[in-house]
């Protein structure tokens, strides 16, 4: 509700009146995003190389006795 001023100091009260300004609501602080924390990839466990068999050297038969003639 304004308030015509019939008498006051001269300026733009005087000449419009005074209207008291709504009392500004309080700004409601918006709550700000906690970013989610981006998952760190695992790495990838590089695959063990599968160990190269040593070769078995070829067994040497065993030289069966000769018979002894009799």
């Amino acid at each position: 509700m304004c308030v015509a001023a019939s008498a006051g100091p001269v300026g733009l009260v005087a000449r419009y009146g005074w209207c008291p300004k709504p009392p500004k609501p309080t700004p409601t602080p918006t709550p700000t995003p906690t970013p989610t924390p981006t998952p760190t990839p695992t790495p990838t466990p590089s695959p063990t190389p599968t160990p190269t068999p040593t070769p078995t050297p070829p067994s040497t038969p065993t030289p069966s006795p000769s018979p002894t003639p009799s």
